[in-house]
């Protein structure tokens, strides 16, 4: 009866849940809220470790148990697998979001609806464990839905504020037009196979791909590709929940909720897109043009993201941006077909986000106590840094470890061109936190040489070989793969965005502004007005705002006056 447990670790938070749901609705005293919930969690945690031992050491299983929907000759079985994502999914969500449970007990202590607050936090984590272990497609989409509005909820938590109110606003229609699109992908694979199981999904779609006629478009002879319009579609849906430009502005304003809310908004709800992709992932290897938008998408994502979390001010919002463009490298490394890795990259982030968000609140909060505290200074500034350290980390370090790992590993470079696109954003990443190594210890310079190259070599190469060490644990058919790339292209379209930042630098730096002239005052340059744009988020909320939020609004109006 082994096979059973797993179905019990998402039973303990919803237990919980309900438990705390009808306390808050007959407005009982707090009680032991915390403790219910915090031991639910705790008991969920302890479940999820057994199953994941058991699912490595019995392998993985598929439990149907009953048929709950039908439609047609289509059944809707409620069932669950057990295999090695959805054990280590499992063990992710369930310990981030103990972490979460305990750190709120003080944190939420003198906020109203604590009761209501607990049953929220426990309620999302239940559905997101159900939906981590969904065998049926329309089964993981209904939990989806409801995670969604339990966000939604968790969001706007604090009933008089305001914007907490607005921010979960717009995350909710954010995040239901891109479930429109997953709801129409899903339909369309089910219409298509027959089914929806997601493993009789895989079988199918494997020997049988199928095609639907456009001729009712006028288009005689035009065949669509299931598959690839199928995970299109879907795609859209993981964009929306795991904040993809140009649906990626919800994220960044929810820093109104309660930092409890933020570490597990960040460390586990954003991260859905990534494990739906990755639950999916033999439909979109039969997909290779739905997997370069991916990648081109995730690209995209994660320059945006980073470049204007460099411009943030508020330490929470400035995190809100590295989520969008963690979660954009999350995706390209989907697209690359390195989908254990973006299931590597995915546990790592949320432990990491989680850390630095339930941190954050506690330096606002000594900082609220203390404001006059100043950063320390160093007098003279960091000391120069050797010409060979730099040539040396930037150029002869990466070459040395791609060659190595993968010589050590046996896997041929040139047939797994995307470990070189990795390589270049790992290095990127490696050399950020190197950076910053070299800032702390600037009294040093020795020793920041020492922790630069350190740093350097533990993250690009730590990060290699969990990948490749990943992907064997994870997918043990064979499932992915770093994907061979056109390089060639690559490096051009990449030359080609080099040479038009550079031309519009150029035409930024030369532009002045003409107010001031002449009255002694300084005149402002074209990249402190590139800095305002970056810093705004490219004023893509703004374009949201005046065309769909204000026509909607409009519309409302009108149809509240004359109806």
């Amino acid at each position: 009866m082994y096979d059973l447990l797993p179905l019990f670790v998402p039973f303990a938070p919803l237990a919980a849940a309900l438990f705390l749901a009808q306390s808050a609705l007959r407005r009982r005293t707090r009680g032991p809220a915390a403790a219910v919930a915090s031991g639910a969690m705790l008991v969920a945690l302890v479940l999820a470790l057994f199953s994941l031992l058991l699912a490595v050491a019995a392998g993985p299983w598929t439990l149907s148990t009953w048929t709950w929907l039908t439609l047609g000759s289509i059944e809707v079985r409620f069932g669950l697998v057990m295999d090695h994502l959805t054990g280590v999914m499992l063990v992710l969500v369930s310990s981030v979001s103990l972490i979460v449970h305990l750190y709120a007990r003080r944190y939420m202590q003198d906020e109203g609806g604590y009761r209501r607050f607990y049953a929220l936090l426990s309620g999302t984590t239940a559905v997101t464990l159900a939906m981590v272990m969904a065998a049926d497609l329309i089964q993981l989409f209904l939990l989806w839905q409801l995670m969604g509005v339990l966000l939604y909820l968790l969001l706007g938590f604090d009933l008089s504020s305001r914007r907490a109110a607005d921010s979960a606003a717009w995350s909710l229609l954010i995040n239901r037009a891109g479930d429109l699109a997953f709801a129409l992908g899903v339909l369309l694979l089910v219409q298509a196979y027959g089914t929806s199981d997601i493993a009789s999904l895989f079988e199918r779609a494997a020997a049988d791909p199928q095609h639907f006629a456009l001729s009712w478009l006028g288009l005689p002879g035009a065949r669509l590709d299931a598959n690839a319009t199928a995970t299109l579609l879907i795609f859209v849906g993981a964009m929306a929940r795991s904040a993809q430009f140009p649906l990626h502005v919800w994220l960044p304003n929810t820093m109104d909720a309660p930092t409890p809310v933020s570490a597990l908004m960040h460390a586990g709800l954003v991260n859905a897109g990534g494990f739906l992709l990755n639950r999916l992932a033999p439909l979109y290897m039969e997909a290779p043009t739905t997997l370069h938008v991916v990648f081109v998408v995730g690209t995209v994502t994660a320059l945006i993201g980073s470049t204007i979390m460099l411009t943030q001010t508020d330490v929470k919002r400035a995190l809100g941006y590295s989520t969008v463009g963690q979660m954009g490298y999350m995706m390209m490394e989907v697209g690359l077909g390195a989908f254990a890795l973006a299931i590597f990259h995915l546990a790592a982030h949320g432990i990491f986000k989680a850390t630095l968000f339930l941190s954050a609140g506690g330096v606002v909060n000594a900082t609220r106590r203390n404001p006059n505290t100043e950063p320390e200074t160093v007098s003279g500034g960091p000391p120069r840094l050797p010409l060979w350290v730099g040539l040396a980390t930037t150029l002869g370090v990466p070459l040395l470890i791609l060659v190595g790992v993968h010589e050590m590993l046996g896997i041929s470079l040139p047939e797994h061109q995307g470990a070189i696109v990795l390589l270049f954003f790992g290095w990127v990443t490696a050399s950020q936190a190197a950076l910053s190594v070299y800032r702390a210890g600037a009294r040093n310079s020795v020793n920041a040489t020492l922790l630069m190259l350190a740093t350097l070599f533990v993250v690009v190469f730590g990060y290699m070989w969990g990948g490749h060490a990943f992907e064997a644990f994870l997918y043990p058919e064979g499932v992915g793969g770093l994907a061979r790339v056109a390089i060639d292209w690559t490096l051009f379209y990449i030359a080609i965005a080099l040479a038009a930042a550079l031309i519009l630098l150029g035409w930024l730096t030369a532009f002045r502004r003409v107010e001031g002239a002449g009255s002694g005052r300084p005149t402002a340059r074209g990249y402190d007005q590139a800095y305002v744009w970056v810093h705004g988020g490219l004023f893509v909320e703004g374009l949201y705002r005046r065309l769909i939020l204000r026509p909607a609004v409009a519309l409302a109006g009108l149809v509240d006056r004359y109806l």
